[in-house]
């Protein structure tokens, strides 16, 4: 999943890895509860998915959080909301 700070050149270095894909699964956590701040989610991951899916790769992003959040994932595809950012749920 795309940690916290991470840097524009490093989603590229992400997405090069990964735009030749069939299916890639991105798993979003430590998210908070603040729709200012688009519930923790970054504006990096949120172009990474959206460049993956201009490249026609089928994107899962699990959401482990707010499921409001999911309004700032609206053109995504393939959207499952987990809730909770803990162990129990990451195994399910």
């Amino acid at each position: 999943y795309p940690k916290r700070g991470v840097t524009r050149e490093e989603m590229n270095i992400a997405f090069n890895k990964l735009k030749n894909k069939e299916v890639v699964i991105v798993g979003l956590h430590q998210l908070n509860q603040s729709k200012a701040q688009q519930f923790g989610l970054s504006s990096a991951a949120i172009e990474l998915i959206a460049r993956l899916e201009a490249a026609n790769v089928k994107v899962v992003t699990v959401v482990f959080g707010n499921p409001y959040s999911l309004a700032f994932l609206e053109k995504s595809s393939y959207l499952v909301c987990a809730y909770e950012d803990d162990a129990l749920m990451q195994g399910a």
